[in-house]
C-alpha cells in the first residue's frame, strides 16, 4: 500500500505539471494570438508564439514521427528510472537519512522530466508541433515553453545530485534485479 500511496502522489504531481503545461500554452494561443508579442519584464523576458516542429533548438524540424517516437522511447525510460529508484528506496537498509532524501528528491526531479516530456509529445500528437512561447530579450536564445523549463531545471538539479553523491550510495542504486 506504501508503494501505490508513492505512485499516486508522483502521478498526481507529474499530471497537476502536465496540466499547468497545458494550461499556459492554452493561453498563450487564445489570448496571445500568433502575431503579437508582450513585454513580461521589459528587457528581460517577453511572450511570443511559436510553432516548434523540431526539438531543442528546432533540430529535426518537420521529423515528427521519429520525435515522438524518441519521445515516447525516452519518457518511457525515465518512468522505468522512477520505478527503480522507488524499489531502492524500499529495499533500503542503510541507516542513511541523507541518501534516502536524495533519492525522494530525485523521485520528484524525475518527475518533472516526465512532465516536461508529456506535456510536449501532448502538443506533437495533438498539433503536429510544440507551443512555444517564453523569450528571453537579454540574450538571443530560443524561445521555449513551461514544459522545456521543468526538463531543464530538473536535469541540471539531478546533475547536481549525481555529482555530489558519494560512491558506495551509488552502488545501492541498482538497475537491475
Amino acid at each position: 500500500m506504501k508503494n501505490f500511496n508513492k505512485y499516486f502522489g508522483i502521478g498526481i504531481l507529474v499530471a497537476f505539471l502536465v496540466f499547468i503545461d497545458q494550461y499556459t500554452k492554452y493561453l498563450i494561443v487564445n489570448r496571445l494570438g500568433m502575431t503579437k508579442e508582450i513585454p513580461v519584464l521589459k528587457g528581460i523576458i517577453s511572450f511570443k508564439y511559436l510553432e516548434n516542429d523540431g526539438i531543442a533548438f528546432s533540430f529535426l524540424s518537420g521529423k515528427t514521427f521519429i520525435i515522438n517516437a524518441m519521445g515516447i522511447f525516452f519518457t518511457a525510460v525515465i518512468i522505468y528510472m522512477l520505478f527503480v529508484l522507488q524499489r531502492n528506496i524500499n529495499n533500503l537498509k542503510s541507516d542513511n537519512s541523507n541518501f534516502y532524501k536524495k533519492l525522494n528528491i530525485l523521485q520528484v526531479l524525475i518527475s518533472f522530466v516526465i512532465a516536461g516530456s508529456v506535456g510536449n509529445i501532448i502538443d506533437r500528437i495533438r498539433l503536429g508541433y510544440v507551443v512555444d512561447f517564453i523569450k528571453t530579450d537579454f540574450i538571443d536564445f530560443p524561445v521555449f515553453n513551461v514544459a522545456d523549463c521543468y526538463v531543464t531545471v530538473s536535469v541540471f538539479f539531478i546533475f547536481v545530485i549525481l555529482i555530489f553523491m558519494k560512491d558506495d550510495e551509488f552502488k545501492l542504486i541498482k538497475f537491475r534485479r
